[in-house]
């Protein structure tokens, strides 16, 4: 495999697949920004990811920061280890979750930034 990047079209939103010639694969952050409008040109990001990472993991998912442009819809997705209802099925698992400290220490969190924090404090305990 050739070291490879991917930056995909999520509109205002980001997200980077780098897959390293280790094998190793990593993620920069997650936002499946698509809507079922049959015009909306944005990628429909599960789909895209599934099709280019064959394994059960990503090795690395790293958040930026927590703002939703960066996590939308990451929950629905990953395989998360601090509560049972984001767990089974075909989610992919997170060998490494890298985030900023005030992904952690942050209060009155909502939506999937409050996710994020979650599981950022059980991995970190």
């Amino acid at each position: 495999m050739n070291q490879h990047v991917t930056a995909f079209n999520l509109g205002n939103a980001d997200s980077t697949l780098v897959q390293l010639n280790s094998g190793k694969v990593v993620l920069i952050d997650y936002a499946n920004t698509k809507t079922e409008d049959p015009d909306d040109l944005r990628c429909d990001l599960p789909k895209e990811l599934n099709s280019r990472v064959q394994k059960d993991h990503f090795d690395v998912v790293a958040f930026t920061h927590a703002d939703l442009d960066h996590v939308k819809g990451f929950a629905d997705y990953f395989y998360l280890e601090h509560a049972a209802k984001y767990q089974g099925g075909d989610r992919k698992k997170i060998t490494d979750l890298w985030v900023p400290a005030n992904v952690i220490l942050e209060q009155g969190c909502e939506d999937e930034s409050r996710i994020l924090r979650e599981e950022a404090r059980y991995r970190l305990r």
